[in-house]
């Protein structure tokens, strides 16, 4: 599996560049880093100072592979489309919720931590099975966020966005891979 890449330029699709809005739970971003739980991330140098270049873009992917893709063991998903999907949404939704919606899925012990039984029983599963229900399981925590937060309403369309285009990504993937 090597389609690390390939995921982060979805990720990057998603996040987009450089955001500030009061209404967002991260704060400050840059390409959906956020400078309030990664205020240490070396980038946010490079973003003060105005100066967007390539140094700042390679260090948006070592940002992602050492904090989503490895701690999620993606390389180790047998399915391309399912690592990139996972790292899209664990990025939006943060890592521990991801890990435990996956185990919720396959039934294993949802203890939001990766690990061997997880792992094959993700790439024992249906691919199709598993992917729509992820993305339904997606669709509702966006709803639970808005209905227990209302100010973060004005992001649900981003949102619904983000999953449906996993819908419809994972729909030519399958006219192209199967």
């Amino acid at each position: 599996m090597n389609n690390y890449r390939e995921a982060i330029e979805l990720v990057v699709k998603h996040e987009g560049g450089y955001v500030k809005d009061p209404m967002d739970r991260g704060g400050e971003t840059y390409k959906g880093i956020s400078r309030r739980f990664f205020p240490r991330w070396g980038g946010w140098t490079i973003v003060d100072i105005d100066h967007f270049d390539d140094s700042l873009d390679e260090l948006v992917v070592e940002f992602y592979k050492t904090y989503f893709w490895d701690p999620l063991k993606l390389s180790l998903v047998g399915d391309d489309f399912v690592a990139s999907m996972l790292m899209n949404i664990a990025v939006n939704q943060g890592k521990k919720s991801v890990a435990k919606k996956i185990q919720r899925i396959l039934h294993v012990n949802a203890d939001g931590v990766i690990g061997p039984i997880t792992m094959g029983a993700l790439n024992a599963t249906n691919r199709d099975a598993f992917v729509y229900q992820f993305i339904i399981e997606t669709v509702d925590l966006y709803t639970h966020i808005i209905n227990k937060d209302r100010g973060q309403k004005k992001f649900i369309v981003g949102w619904l966005n983000r999953a449906m285009a996993l819908y419809s990504d994972y729909e030519h993937y399958k006219r192209i891979k199967d």
